[in-house]
């Protein structure tokens, strides 16, 4: 169901499980195709051991972690708090656009689709969206033209919905 994931989405109301979920994917890559992850959390969280985290986002810090992303093949790129990390930076769009060419998947997490530009949200192949507010949920609803994605105005904590651009949305519980 992930196994093809180039780029994934994580975003969802505060406390509702994005960062636990971004763990558990680096954990089931790490496991199952020995991926190692390369992590940009500006919040100072704990992860797997199979994560290298960068926590310095100051300029010098973020050009640190991008440096050893491109240096590197067939990890697991993970931007925690997009707000902070991706801010609708146009130079980021080819982080988008052309990691998967270093054999990258790339995950990004934030509260809400709005903190990527369009061109990036266009390059999300499986969305993972907790609660959202109604308005927040839409953008992903009118991006993956699918209309379940309205349901997660409704999810309750540590549930969220599963979108890929060919398959319809589908809602799970997150476990620890």
């Amino acid at each position: 169901m992930i196994d093809d994931m180039i780029n994934g989405g994580v975003f969802g109301m505060i406390r509702s499980g994005k960062t636990t979920l971004a763990r558990k994917l680096a954990w089931h890559y790490w496991r199952h195709k020995q991926q190692p992850a390369l992590v940009l959390d500006p919040k100072n969280e704990w992860w797997p051991e199979c994560c290298t985290v960068f926590r310095d986002v100051s300029p010098a810090g973020v050009e640190q972690f991008w440096a050893a992303v491109w240096s590197k093949e067939n990890c697991v790129v993970i931007c925690d708090e997009a707000a902070v990390t991706i801010q609708r930076d146009r130079d980021l769009v080819p982080v988008f656009t052309m990691l998967n060419g270093r054999r990258h998947r790339f995950v990004v997490c934030g509260h809400s689709g709005v903190d990527l530009l369009p061109v990036m949200r266009q390059q999300i192949t499986h969305l993972f969206l907790f609660r959202q507010s109604i308005e927040a949920a839409d953008v992903w609803r009118k991006e993956f033209a699918d209309e379940n994605i309205s349901a997660a105005a409704g999810l309750n904590q540590f549930e969220y919905l599963l979108a890929n651009r060919f398959k319809p949305a589908q809602k799970f519980m997150l476990t620890r």
